[in-house]
């Protein structure tokens, strides 16, 4: 028969899984929580209860979502990322940074935000292709690519919280 004991808690077995995953030491992760390493041990093994200080600053060391369902439980949050340009380089994002969780507003609110910005989106899309079809992409182009770059990054937001908006309505009137 299997007791509580046998079984390693989620949250260690999810936070041991994630460090080795991004190659994160025991002794970072101590140092970054403020926590001596043999502590650290004793939570990545599951004989304690993990702080949230220490959740964070795994979180904080690799930036893997899969932390933050630890810490939000069935609070419905929307987790997205966001290109960054490179300010000296306007032809796109270079990397993906992920943004604090974010609380998602009712569905009345999210619609018509979301309506607006993609048609946003469409338009400089239209601009963009215009610019892309004469085969050349010069400086004078780049306020243009910069403009398309934030309404691409706001219409993903905006979808990302409509659909687990969608999502959570749907969960609550199925439940």
């Amino acid at each position: 028969m299997t007791s509580e004991f046998d079984v390693m808690p989620y949250d260690a077995t999810l936070l041991a899984k994630v460090i080795e995953e991004r190659g994160i030491t025991v002794q970072a992760l101590a140092a970054r929580a403020g926590y001596d390493d043999k502590s650290v041990y004793r939570y990545l093994s599951g004989e304690r209860t993990t702080p949230s200080t220490v959740l964070r600053a795994a979180f904080e060391l690799t930036g893997d979502v899969r932390l933050v369902t630890l810490v939000s439980g069935s609070v419905p949050v929307c987790w997205h990322t966001i290109g960054h340009t490179h300010p000296a380089q306007a032809n796109g994002p270079q990397n993906q940074q992920p943004r604090e969780p974010e609380r998602i507003p009712p569905i009345d609110q999210l619609f018509p935000q979301a309506s607006t910005a993609i048609e946003q989106l469409a338009a400089s899309l239209k601009y963009i292709h215009k610019i892309v079809a004469d085969g050349r992409i010069d400086a004078s182009d780049g306020k243009a690519i910069d403009s398309f770059n934030r309404h691409a990054a706001e219409a993903q937001r905006l979808i990302a919280l409509t659909t687990a908006a969608v999502s959570a309505h749907q969960q609550r009137s199925v439940a």
